[in-house]
C-alpha cells in the first residue's frame, strides 16, 4: 500500500491501552478526525465510542472485541496495538523467569494475538487499512537492566517489520512506533516494579513529551504509511552507535571469510530491504 493520505473521516479503529497514556491519547487525536473508535483495556475505559475490558494475552479477548467491533461498526480500519508493561530493572541473571514470560506474553505475544486476529477483520471492509504497533527506542538499541522489556520490543519491531512485508500485498499499512520516554504510568506497570524505581521513573517522565504529542505524530505517521516512527531524534547517536558496531562486525566476517561455503540466499532472506 503506497497511499498519501489515510481516509481518517468514517474509519473504525481499534486502540487497546486506551485506558491512559498514548492510548487515551489516541483516542481522542482519531476521533477528531472522524474516526469511530472502539477503546479497549483491561477495565473499559471512558471515552471511546465503544468501550471494551480486554486482556491483550488472551487469544479469546481478542476475538470477542473483534466480534463486538464487527458488530458495532461492521469491521475496523485501523488497529493501534498500544497496551504494554515494562518491569524494575534489574542485571538479566536476576530476573524472575515469571517476570520474563509476563512482559513478553503482554508486549510481544499480546501484539500478535491481535494482529492475527483483526488482519481477516481489516481484509473485510475494503477500505484503506493500517495497524500500527507501539514499540520502543529500547527496540533499537540494547538496555542495561531491562532484560525482558528490551527484549520484548526488539522484537514488536521485528514483528512489525514481517508484518508490514506480508501484509502489503493486502493492502494493509503497518507502522512501527518507537518512542523515548513518554509522560505515561508505565512505570508504575510491573508487577515487581519498586516503589523507588517508580518513583525515579515518574520524575524523568513528568518532564518527557506529552502522549498527545506522540498521537498527533502517529496520526501524520499513518497518513504517509511510513514504516516507522521515532519521536525522539535525540536518540540519533545511539543507534548511529548500534550500526556502527554492526558495520565493524561485518567488516571482520570478511577478514575472516575464507571462502569455499556455500553462497546464502540472501534475497529470499533480505529481499524485502533490497
Amino acid at each position: 500500500m503506497t497511499q498519501s493520505s489515510f481516509p481518517f473521516d468514517g474509519a473504525v479503529a481499534l486502540v487497546t491501552g486506551a485506558a491512559s497514556g498514548i492510548g487515551q491519547a489516541l483516542v481522542a487525536a482519531l476521533q477528531a478526525q472522524g474516526v469511530k473508535v472502539a477503546g479497549a483495556d483491561l477495565s473499559a475505559p471512558a471515552g471511546p465510542d465503544l468501550a471494551l475490558a480486554l486482556d491483550i494475552r488472551s487469544r479469546s479477548d481478542w476475538a470477542a472485541a473483534a466480534d463486538r467491533v464487527g458488530e458495532t461498526f461492521g469491521g475496523a480500519d485501523l488497529l493501534f496495538n498500544v497496551a504494554g508493561i515494562c518491569a524494575s530493572p534489574q542485571p538479566i541473571h536476576e530476573v524472575e523467569l515469571e517476570t520474563f514470560q509476563r512482559v513478553l506474553d503482554t508486549n510481544l505475544v499480546g501484539m500478535f494475538h491481535g494482529t492475527q486476529v483483526f488482519v481477516n477483520q481489516l481484509r473485510r471492509t475494503g477500505r484503506s487499512a493500517h495497524i500500527v504497533n507501539i514499540c520502543s527506542v529500547c527496540g533499537l538499541f540494547s538496555t542495561p537492566g531491562y532484560a525482558a522489556y528490551a527484549a520484548s520490543k526488539t522484537a514488536t519491531v521485528s514483528l512489525s517489520e514481517t508484518a508490514r512485508s506480508d501484509l502489503a500485498p493486502l493492502g494493509i499499512g503497518v507502522t512501527a512506533v518507537c518512542p523515548g520516554y513518554v509522560n505515561t504510568a508505565i512505570a508504575s506497570s510491573g508487577q515487581d516494579s519498586t516503589s523507588e524505581n517508580r518513583r525515579r521513573v515518574a520524575e524523568i517522565m513528568a518532564n518527557s513529551m506529552q502522549p498527545e504529542e506522540v498521537a498527533r505524530r502517529i496520526i501524520e505517521a499513518v497518513s504517509r504509511n511510513l514504516p516507522y516512527l521515532l519521536t525522539h531524534p535525540e536518540y540519533d547517536r545511539v543507534i548511529a552507535a548500534r550500526a556502527a558496531m554492526l558495520d565493524a562486525a561485518l567488516v571482520t566476517a570478511r577478514e575472516l571469510d575464507a571462502g569455499g561455503h556455500p553462497i546464502d540466499d540472501v534475497t529470499r532472506l533480505g529481499g524485502s530491504w533490497l
